[in-house]
């Protein structure tokens, strides 16, 4: 048994840096994420930050994040410290999609709730 590699063996490749290659679904759903259009049309008050996040398909969860009453009369504070005082006002399951280029917007009923199934 010999322990050295000839010339005509080379050794085994091994991948310098490694790339996820993005399935045509993936790509397509990022395309059509419609949270940051959600974010802008839906009502607020005027002290809420919205942030929806896309679940599946059409449904996406919307929080409205408010400064607690606390944080409302506190002193300067640093920004990290004051981010520990907002909670979630409201939230709620929407199902979104573009109808002939306008943003359709519905609540999502107990009743139309439906899982996809991924097999």
């Amino acid at each position: 048994m010999n322990d050295q590699t000839s010339d005509d063996e080379a050794p085994p490749a091994t991948p310098t840096s490694a790339k996820r290659v993005k399935k045509p679904a993936q790509v397509a759903a990022a395309v059509n994420d419609l949270s940051s259009e959600i974010e802008r049309a839906v009502e607020r008050q005027p002290s809420d930050r919205v942030r929806c996040v896309r679940v599946f398909g059409d449904a996406y969860r919307c929080n409205w994040w408010s400064r607690s009453d606390a944080s409302a009369t506190a002193s300067a504070q640093p920004e990290w410290l004051s981010s520990m005082a907002d909670r979630i006002r409201k939230s709620c399951f929407l199902i979104a999609v573009m109808r002939d280029g306008h943003l359709v917007i519905e609540g999502v009923r107990p009743d139309r709730v439906a899982i996809p199934d991924d097999g």
